[in-house]
């Protein structure tokens, strides 16, 4: 009988012990945690912006080197131009740049200082509609506006074609001059304010110095391939999934001084930098890829929208959330990355609303917060120069999260 009891014993000890793991790998949905009311970092609503349209692109960033902070972000007007809007530090609109008439707002923005006069230029690219053409869109023109939204240079990309999906500024070939790569299903190459247009398409787009060699490489999903060109646009090697690919990512995972390359299609696919497959992960998940020391013990993790993976690419925990969005920073100034997502609740075809969840490093819940509407971008920055970042969203409004 004794031997009984211990072995009952026994078999609790490991259902529990297997219990605790699970939770730890899979700690719920996004109604379970809509449930819990936490706030253990003490954020609320500091700020909320109201005077503008839908707020798409979201950066902040110091244009003018001035130690003052300006919010860059696009939106529509009621004639459906594809604006820029500068808030000062202020909150007023300092200026607003025209990139085109595309109708949907969604471009991409990058700062950099592109002629180092020790300002930042805002770097985008928009079209003109034309219900007549094969993707609806026309004349797509790259621009570079300064901080006063002083058009400085324009380039003509393609007369037919969508939006962007990739846009980078940086010394593709060391040569001491910045190239801009952008995709807009063509690739193309801005070089010595030349255009030169590639023959490769792109759904997705990635540059990175991924075969240590001081040159940068291009990584381009093209729907269900993934391309890499060098920094002349020839092909190096290309791999096939089974899907459309929606983000690339570049990374040492295991710190062995050996990038690695994910890539989301169906499936998650860890590539090495020669192009051959060290392991899939069977898993649906969409948003940002991050690689990271979260917890600050000295070997990164791989962050897959609400997936976290160790070093060995070992599943660490999850939540089963619809995300839309993904950020990584340390929030609260002790060392450690905690991971923001936004999630969606989807019904149907619609998104009522969505949740703005922050998770620490071992994936405990921090803080949540309901939103009425759907959330298009986030950024994590400290705004108000004050030593914490702050979170701030943009969609209907422009809203910050952060300690009073």
């Amino acid at each position: 009988m004794k031997k009984l009891w211990i072995l009952i014993f026994s078999v609790l000890v490991i259902i529990s012990i297997s219990g605790c793991i699970f939770d730890k790998i899979s700690n719920g949905d996004l109604y379970s945690l809509q449930e819990k009311q936490i706030n253990k970092i003490g954020y609320s609503i500091i700020k909320e912006y109201n005077k503008t349209s839908y707020v798409y692109s979201l950066l902040i960033d110091d244009l003018n080197n001035d130690e003052n902070k300006e919010i860059i972000y696009t939106s529509l007007d009621d004639k459906q131009d594809n604006l820029i809007h500068i808030l000062d530090a202020s909150w007023d609109i300092k200026s607003t740049c025209l990139l085109g008439n595309s109708g949907n707002g969604r471009e991409k923005i990058v700062l950099d200082d592109i002629n180092d006069d020790g300002k930042k230029e805002i770097i985008s690219a928009g079209s003109k509609y034309n219900s007549n053409l094969r993707y609806g869109y026309e004349n797509y023109t790259l621009k570079i506006f300064d901080s006063n939204c002083t058009k400085l240079k324009e380039f003509t990309i393609s007369k037919d074609i969508e939006e962007t999906v990739g846009l980078y500024v940086t010394d593709i070939d060391n040569d001491g001059e910045k190239e801009i790569i952008i995709g807009i299903g063509k690739i193309s190459i801005i070089k010595n304010n030349k255009i030169e247009n590639l023959s490769y398409t792109a759904s997705s787009l990635y540059v990175d110095d991924i075969n240590d060699d001081n040159k940068k490489e291009i990584l381009a999903g093209d729907n269900d391939i993934i391309l890499v060109l060098d920094n002349e646009g020839k092909l190096l090697w290309k791999y096939s999934t089974k899907d459309w690919i929606s983000e690339i990512y570049t990374g040492d995972i295991d710190s062995d001084g050996k990038k690695e390359i994910i890539v989301n299609s169906d499936g998650v696919y860890i590539l090495s930098s020669e192009g051959n497959l060290i392991k899939k992960l069977d898993i649906e998940t969409s948003g940002k890829i991050f690689i990271s020391d979260l917890d600050g013990d000295g070997n990164n993790e791989l962050v897959v929208g609400s997936y976290v993976y160790d070093s060995k690419i070992n599943l660490k925990w999850k939540y089963d959330l619809q995300v839309g969005d993904v950020n990584i920073g340390d929030l609260d100034n002790d060392d450690k990355i905690e991971l923001v997502i936004i999630a969606a609740e989807i019904i149907g075809t619609n998104v009522p609303s969505a949740t703005i969840f922050v998770f620490d490093a071992a994936g405990d819940l921090l803080w949540n917060y309901k939103h009425d509407t759907w959330i298009n971008s986030i950024t994590l920055n400290d705004i108000n120069n004050d030593g914490n970042k702050e979170i701030i969203i943009g969609g209907q409004s422009l809203i910050v999260f952060g300690k009073k």
